[in-house]
């Protein structure tokens, strides 16, 4: 999840964490793959199965299973985001510098609940997260001492994985939009100084 727009130009990237956790992950995975039974293999992709019905269905990952697994368009997934509400209790997993929003069971990461506000609930929305150099009460670090606090929904719309909110243009700087912060404010009362920023398409499965 590059985080970009900070009035210092610098960005962050998470999603290359991923990337290269899972590509550890994935050569241990085709290692023990090579040593399963036919019997055990299907028990093993039936768990994944179960794991990941767990999410709700409009923003989990579609799970690889043998023979192939379904995609959806960028335009299908652009719809979605932008007229789907993701729940208020929504679990995502991180272990402090990376998160994602299927279960996973690498090393250090942990179930936690990143906080969803659906202000607005209507169609051609999308969420901004916040962003806070506050530690406490946040839910994961961008590195560089910077955390997510959570996220709400406002209009606007998504132009690959970023949400523009209504009457910006995609790359314009919305860190600091008055009427957008005083809108998280509802919300996040307790939080004394924050930006904003939209890369939140990821949560759909958008990619960059």
């Amino acid at each position: 999840m590059e985080i970009s727009g900070f009035s210092d130009g610098e960005s962050f990237d998470i999603y290359s964490q991923v990337d290269m956790i899972d590509s550890q992950f994935d050569v241990q995975e085709d290692q023990e793959e090579e040593s399963l039974t036919q019997p055990v293999r299907e028990q093993k992709f039936s768990t994944l199965n179960a794991q990941v019905k767990e999410v709700p269905k409009h923003i989990r990952p579609q799970p690889i299973l043998p023979g192939g697994c379904c995609m959806l368009s960028d335009s299908d997934l652009k719809e979605i985001a932008e007229t789907e509400l993701l729940p208020e209790t929504f679990t995502v997993y991180t272990n402090g510098r990376t998160v994602i929003n299927h279960p996973f069971g690498g090393p250090g990461f942990e179930a936690c609940e990143l906080p969803i506000f659906n202000d607005y609930t209507g169609p051609n929305g999308g969420y901004v997260a916040l962003y806070s150099h506050q530690k406490e009460g946040s839910i994961y670090s961008v590195g560089n001492g910077i955390y997510v606090m959570g996220q709400v929904r406002i209009p606007g719309e998504y132009q690959g994985r970023i949400f523009v909110p209504e009457g910006y243009q995609l790359g314009d700087n919305i860190t600091r939009d008055e009427n957008i912060l005083e809108t998280c404010k509802q919300y996040f009362p307790n939080l004394e100084d924050f930006w904003v920023g939209g890369d939140t398409g990821g949560w759909y499965g958008i990619q960059p």
